[in-house]
């Protein structure tokens, strides 16, 4: 079954972007979503597409969706998160789950500044 993950990184142009990854899967087929608000803002189902690109409203997510040495199967998606602190949630389902995965990320995780250890 998956193991979901979420992070926030400053891409190479400086932009914040939320990443939410599902890993060790089999069968390939997962769903996996971004929700905001409670509202889906985007959706995946990778037996249907495994890699595409979604423009919606104002948000930017793109997905990666590999195979891995051993047999099974990895996604990460990327979101730009909107510039208004919110929380956002990655929903993850798959038929060696017995309930959806839901992890969340609050988008001021991405806006604040790195501390630097010295």
């Amino acid at each position: 079954s998956p193991s979901v993950s979420v992070a926030c990184i400053r891409g190479a142009d400086g932009v914040p972007t939320m990443l939410c990854t599902s890993e060790g899967f089999y069968p390939a087929d997962l769903k996996q979503s971004w929700l905001r608000d409670g509202e889906y803002i985007s959706y995946l189902n990778t037996s249907l597409t495994p890699t595409y690109e979604d423009n919606l409203t104002s948000f930017y997510i793109s997905r990666n969706y590999s195979k891995n040495k051993d047999g099974s199967y990895s996604v990460t998606s990327h979101l730009h998160p909107s510039p208004t602190i919110t929380v956002y949630y990655c929903w993850v389902n798959h038929s060696a789950l017995s309930k959806p995965i839901l992890v969340n990320i609050s988008s001021a995780q991405c806006t604040e500044r790195e501390e630097t250890a010295t």
